[in-house]
């Protein structure tokens, strides 16, 4: 599979953001909570597959097969674009 530099680039920042966290081995639940930049029209479907690869690579999970549970949101703020994730374990 190829990553272009924007790939690598957004992996490289999750990478960083993620430093000092501990990844969560197993099934897992994953929500997100888009916070876009402005009101412009955007799929959050989109969103889903870069973000969830660079988590994976990170070491936030063991892989994306191994999410049993996804949800994501769009946030009302309007300003300072970023996504709140949180990860969970299913046993």
């Amino acid at each position: 599979m190829h990553i272009s530099d924007e790939g690598k680039a957004y992996q490289d920042a999750v990478a960083k953001a993620c430093r000092g966290r501990d990844g969560v081995m197993g099934r897992v639940a994953v929500w997100i909570k888009a916070c876009p930049s402005d009101k412009r029209k955007r799929d959050l479907d989109n969103l889903l597959k870069a973000t969830l690869d660079a988590l994976n690579a990170a070491g936030m999970f063991e892989d994306d097969s191994f999410i049993d549970d996804l949800h994501i949101v769009r946030s009302a703020q309007w300003d300072n674009a970023h996504l709140q994730v949180e990860i969970k374990s299913i046993e």
